[in-house]
């Protein structure tokens, strides 16, 4: 994952004690061909239910738990909830499907203790009242998809434990709940790569009395979407703060977009919301906090609402954003205007070329080094030579492509800029010597590798808003499989000094057909 990722770790690992431990057990459990009267040592003499595996001690050492495909439920011989003890690590695969069948509880993670943290990865969880409770231990899941069920996932922090629980959500879906994601007290709630769908009441609901450091709250390239009620509702509970993280989030078609409240006027808001999309809501964003919190709004985009912002009295930080409706027009770099999404109506919110949003936040760029939604690298968007963040969630890029293709088969690029103009497409056999970096030029950021750069192919940009189109073919030597193409496109401009702007730069990797 990219960065959210490495703050999701932080995040939930903070206060952990690394200790040495013996090497982890590995036990197996398969619903088609296992047994409980296995030892569940093997493949081969594999457990039959996930509720055998989770036997034994909840000391060390660590107990990583490897499912195999299958329906595990009643009928299969599970007894619900499934608890997940403390130094487990339960690994799915997909066709691995928990099916609570009515239950209250499919998966809890009740551990004895804060560290360290369980995982849950790539299950499929349905037909339960909570599809994964978390009450006294912190998990970290990933590859979820959870669905039908009363609430998608829950945290609740036990108040005569010694520490904060951590619930860490990524690469996962939730969908047709009555409400997604709940949290309770002092439950931290961390997310990247999460979408949430189809949701009653809210996506997010997070009931905050939490005296931890740190951000109780970080979310990072997190969709959400159709929610009766509001995409994330955050409300302070007690006179305690509350620091959020939140970047490059797209909330739309809901309620309500965000809700950020203190109903008492006596808790604190800090930390930052940028780079957030509230588009196609009642209201885009409500605010009711005190005047001591320190949350600063940058980057913010609201279209498509009835209502943009409604705040009452609440003065908000805002700066570098797009409000259609025109509110906040006097605060520093904040404009009004439509942002040009590409189909609203459709649910695609990326920025057309030309819109007001692209390169329009004013300060050093928060996504030097941070793909958006659609993988896209640091991007030129108004090719003047000036790498800047857009406004919003989704980062406009001159280059788009796929991130993988295969060996044999075309690989297709499309170039977007100004009709009428003929873009270069460079390539190289990799980006430059520091892994990461760009070359500053006076035609913007370069980030191939001068000295293995060529040109592979020029391409035109049609009339009417539509891509260039480039198919590159790619050798079916096997030699290439698992290596990477690298690229990057020159485009003219007439806003760069040399009338001529970097794109962002592609890399997709090379799959066996």
């Amino acid at each position: 994952m990219p960065i959210p990722m490495l703050r999701l770790a932080v995040l939930l690992l903070a206060g952990s004690i690394a200790t040495g431990q013996a090497l982890a057990q590995r036990i197996w459990v398969d619903a088609v061909h296992g047994s409980d009267s296995n030892d569940g040592l093997t493949l081969a003499t594999a457990f039959k239910t996930l509720t055998k595996a989770m036997e034994g001690s909840d000391q060390p050492p660590n107990r990583h738990v490897n499912v195999r495909p299958g329906i595990y439920d009643g009928s299969n011989g599970e007894s619900f909830p499934i608890e997940i003890g403390t130094y487990r690590r339960v690994f799915g695969s997909n066709g691995a499907i928990i099916d609570g069948g009515g239950a209250s509880v499919a998966v809890r993670a009740a551990g004895s203790g804060f560290s360290p943290p369980q995982k849950l990865y790539d299950f499929e969880i349905r037909h339960a009242g909570l599809g994964l409770e978390l009450t006294k231990a912190s998990i970290l899941t990933q590859g979820l998809h959870v669905h039908d069920c009363d609430i998608g996932v829950r945290g609740s922090y036990q108040t005569t434990l010694s520490g904060p629980t951590s619930l860490g959500i990524s690469s996962s879906l939730i969908e047709d709940c009555r409400v997604g994601v709940e949290t309770f007290g002092s439950t931290r709630f961390a997310s990247g790569l999460l979408k949430i769908r189809n949701i009653q009441e809210d996506g997010l609901r997070m009931h905050w009395s939490g005296t931890t450091a740190g951000a109780g709250l970080a979310m990072s390239r997190v969709c959400i979407e159709d929610c009766g009620d509001a995409a994330v509702r955050v409300q302070l509970e007690a006179p305690d703060p509350l620091d959020l993280s939140v970047e490059a989030c797209l909330l739309t078609d809901c309620g309500i977009g965000l809700v950020l409240d203190d109903p008492a006027g006596q808790g604190q808001f800090g930390g930052y919301v940028r780079r957030l999309t509230l588009a196609s809501h009642r209201i885009g964003l409500t605010a009711a906090y005190s005047a001591s919190s320190t949350l600063r709004l940058r980057g913010i985009l609201l279209a498509d609402n009835v209502l943009d912002v409604d705040a009452g009295t609440t003065a908000l930080d805002i700066e570098d954003s797009l409000l259609e409706g025109g509110q906040y027009a006097g605060a520093p770099g904040v404009i009004q205007g439509d942002p040009s999404f590409v189909h609203a109506a459709g649910k695609d919110y990326a920025l057309r070329a030309g819109s007001p949003a692209i390169d329009g936040i004013r300060s050093q760029p928060y996504y030097l080094s941070i793909p958006s939604f659609n993988q896209v690298d640091t991007s030129d968007g108004d090719l003047d030579a000036r790498v800047g963040d857009d406004i919003g969630a989704l980062e406009f890029a001159t280059l788009r492509g796929s991130d993988v293709t295969a060996s044999g088969a075309p690989y297709e690029v499309q170039v977007f800029g100004k009709p009428g103009t003929t873009a270069q497409l460079f390539t190289a056999r990799t980006f430059p010597a520091v892994i990461g970096t760009y070359l500053r030029t006076p035609s913007g950021l370069q980030g191939l590798d001068p000295d293995t750069l060529r040109l592979l192919g020029t391409v035109t940009v049609p009339s009417g808003g539509a891509p260039g189109v480039l198919q590159i073919p790619i050798s079916s030597d096997p030699a290439l499989i698992g290596t990477s193409l690298f690229l990057q496109a020159a485009l003219p401009s007439s806003a760069s000094p040399t009338g001529m702007a970097w794109s962002n730069r592609l890399r997709a990797l090379i799959q066996a057909p």
